[in-house]
């Protein structure tokens, strides 16, 4: 409904009450609802993904790809649905790119290209020189760059789909994800001396059954231990010994690239030993250098949110709130 201005005209001392009919006719352009939700749809099943690194800066903020544009995936998405095709036949559910534009920018926060703090030092370090080759005109020299890209791509694509694939095992399996969270300072008091004083580190270790999406946090100050791999021992140990299921033959663990924590002789002994007491085969996964996001770093990014929400925060026991009560 069109508001009613009402005009008043004073003709020959009497009052003559004149209703606007602007904008009265019946052949409006009306953009369809289902066009709209259609662009919504398409936008939220999007393959997006968080900072990695810069979660702090971008709380609230999803990324494409490099490259990605808006006209390419209004493309995409006529392809997907020619029904929304804006031409003479399809009158109802005309979809224009000026309005798959509008939604994309003002009802979703994602962004193009990942952030610096996400980029890996080899993909930068190859597409540098490619396009030092590409103007220097070295053919020779682009085409052996651009296979090492390729292969530097597909070994780390390896690792994401290898994730996929053992998530949709069996119960002879135990699928595991871990990491250290990145680790913030207490107190959180607001006050400016705070700024100026020592602080004391928490510490999160993360445990993720892949199969099940339930999430294990550990949650320690830095006067109680470490980020050593005796740390990171001693907690497998004892999520394999609580969590594993009988009749599981068979664990696999994706872990970061960290000699320091995960990638050393006293956890892989560790590993080993299950073999002779839980299981009969323990596989670890390690990813590329760089691309190192893992689907615990979700987790953490859903505590640091709520983190962001407090006041005040004094001591780690109060941090158990975020956490959740643990469960032994």
């Amino acid at each position: 409904m069109f508001p009613t201005i009402v005009f008043t005209a004073q003709v020959k001392e009497k009052t003559l009450c004149i209703q606007d009919k602007r904008g009265r006719h019946s052949n409006h352009r009306q953009i369809s609802v289902n066009s709209k939700n259609a662009i919504r749809r398409f936008i939220s099943n999007l393959n997006v993904r968080e900072s990695h690194y810069s979660r702090e800066n971008n709380p609230h903020r999803s990324f494409l790809p490099s490259g990605t544009a808006i006209s390419l995936l209004y493309r995409k998405f006529l392809a997907a649905h020619p029904e929304y095709e804006p031409n003479e036949n399809n009158v109802d559910n005309r979809t224009y790119f000026w309005l798959f534009r509008k939604i994309f920018n003002t009802e979703f926060n994602i962004g193009v290209g990942y952030p610096r703090s996400d980029l890996c030092n080899t993909c930068e370090l190859l597409s540098t020189q490619i396009k030092v080759a590409t103007r220097e005109g070295q053919q020779a020299q682009l085409h052996e760059l651009e296979g090492s890209q390729l292969h530097h791509w597909d070994s780390a694509s390896h690792f994401y789909a290898e994730i996929q694939r053992c998530t949709q095992l069996g119960d002879e399996y135990l699928v595991l994800c871990c990491d250290f969270e990145k680790n913030f300072s207490l107190p959180i008091t607001g006050i400016n001396r705070e700024y100026f004083s020592s602080h004391l580190n928490v510490y999160n270790f993360g445990v993720k059954n892949m199969q099940t999406g339930e999430a294990t946090m550990f949650f320690y100050p830095q006067n109680y231990a470490k980020k050593s791999s005796n740390e990171v021992a001693s907690i497998l140990q004892w999520y394999i010994n609580q969590k594993i299921q009988p009749g599981v033959r068979h664990v696999i663990i994706f872990a970061d690239n960290s000699a320091g924590q995960n990638k050393n002789r006293f956890v892989l002994t560790l590993l080993h030993s299950l073999c002779y007491t839980h299981c009969e085969t323990v596989t670890v996964y390690f990813p590329v250098p760089g691309h190192s996001f893992l689907p615990i770093d979700r987790d953490f990014a859903i505590l640091e949110k709520k983190r962001k929400k407090l006041t005040a925060l004094f001591n780690h026991l109060n941090g158990l709130i975020l956490y959740g009560q643990p469960k032994l």
